[in-house]
């Protein structure tokens, strides 16, 4: 699971650490090549920049074509809530 944040911040996992896009090509570089994942579920904060959304999935699909490994990537939409 992959987590982008209101900030464009990304988090993997369950983690509340978060990361920049930088720190996040290196970290899932190397995940996807150690674990050979089947699928991604990306949630993104609607309030968030999607052209960040945009490039989590470059980045995962990159990672993913480098390591020979075929990579689904799934995007969880929540409704907003209500103010």
């Amino acid at each position: 699971n992959i987590g982008i944040d209101s900030n464009g911040r990304i988090s993997i996992g369950e983690s509340p650490r978060t990361m920049s896009l930088e720190v996040f090509r290196a970290t899932i570089g190397i995940y996807i090549a150690n674990r050979h994942p089947k699928a991604a579920n990306i949630r993104a904060d609607a309030r968030g920049p999607v052209g960040r959304l945009m490039e989590v999935m470059g980045v995962l699909t990159e990672s993913a074509a480098r390591q020979n490994v075929e990579l689904k990537l799934n995007i969880i939409a929540e409704p907003l809530a209500k103010p």
